[in-house]
């Protein structure tokens, strides 16, 4: 039996380890944007974790369902077609908290995309596809 403990607290602790993010959904990374959510496939109208990764020192934008992202005179943005999630925002520690996103209604595959901020606007740096069933 405490052969069977060990063997079920060892392997069960392996994805801990080998996920490293330290109780988050992607992991502390300054070089690479990343997006992560807790779930890949929802319920409509259900919530998602999102959490994303990125270098530091830039502002970011999420959106969902968004093709770009564009800034008016007066500094705000917008996402065309999609709605914004999350932002404008920076990484000050290269990670952002996880924050809850409502899912779409719609069913579907609906793209979560990160955009970053360049002389020209914004660039998407980052997606990835949430499944609304």
């Amino acid at each position: 039996m405490f052969v069977g403990l060990v063997l079920f607290a060892t392997l069960g602790a392996i994805p801990l380890l080998r996920a490293g993010s330290a109780g988050g959904l992607v992991r502390r990374q300054c070089d690479q944007p990343v997006i992560g959510l807790s779930a890949g496939r929802t319920q409509p109208g259900h919530e998602a974790s999102w959490q994303v990764a990125g270098p530091r020192d830039v502002m970011y934008v999420l959106t969902l369902d968004a093709d770009r992202v564009t800034v008016s005179g007066s500094g705000g943005v917008a996402a065309t077609p999609g709605r914004i999630l999350a932002g404008p925002f920076d990484l000050p520690d290269c990670r952002s908290t996880q924050t809850l996103l409502a899912a779409p209604t719609e069913p579907g595959d609906h793209l979560v995309t990160l955009f970053r901020r360049t002389a020209d606007g914004y660039q998407a740096v980052a997606r990835t596809t949430l499944k609304v069933r």
